[in-house]
């Protein structure tokens, strides 16, 4: 994993003296309502997180960075790259019918399933409204594009969550067609293909 550099942050890789941030990030209820599982973690459910992020590093080269801002370094959240399942859709019974399943990882995922790479961003609730996570996930979106074979990304966004919907907006992602589900909360599937 590389560090990239906008105009206002750097993003890097997540280290262990991140965990005490992260913990706090993850357990904040404003936050956690647009995590996974919706509501705050627990710092041994973070630290969970923290393992299969290093993991995701090794094995597949890809995961969150840490988000900082330049001019001091503050952590101010989180950004990357994750892999997800999302159920494939047969003939019969399309997007428009019923409800798609995403699962993060094919373990998890007891259906036929398309491997899609996640574009997710996670910041803490005293930085929104900076324009923090667009600058972020652009930067992940065009190195991705850049400097891999990725030919499209995935975000996947809590149905209500207008603030991330926004930032997928802004960096002209479309909403896929349908009703998808992550875990038994339903989500909008957006995507943006290379150029």
């Amino acid at each position: 994993m590389e560090t990239l550099l906008t105009e206002r942050l750097i993003l890097r890789p997540i280290g262990p003296d991140d965990l005490p941030f992260l913990i706090r990030l993850h357990a904040d209820p404003r936050v956690a309502c647009t995590l996974a599982d919706g509501r705050p973690r627990t710092e041994e459910a973070t630290r969970t997180w923290f393992s299969v992020l290093m993991g995701s590093y090794t094995e597949h080269g890809l995961g969150q960075l840490a988000v900082c801002r330049c001019d001091d370094g503050r952590l101010l959240g989180r950004c990357g790259l994750t892999l997800i399942e999302i159920e494939r859709e047969s003939e019969s019974v399309g997007p428009e019918h019923r409800a798609l399943r995403c699962f993060w990882g094919p373990a998890w995922a007891p259906v036929p399933a398309v491997r899609e790479i996640e574009l997710g961003w996670v910041m803490a609730h005293e930085n929104w409204g900076n324009g923090y996570a667009s600058e972020a996930a652009r930067a992940i979106r065009d190195d991705a594009f850049r400097a891999s074979a990725v030919e499209r990304l995935v975000s996947v966004i809590f149905i209500g969550n207008t603030t991330s919907e926004r930032v997928a907006l802004k960096m002209s992602m479309a909403r896929r067609a349908g009703t998808y589900l992550l875990g038994d909360r339903p989500v909008w599937v957006y995507e943006v293909n290379k150029r």
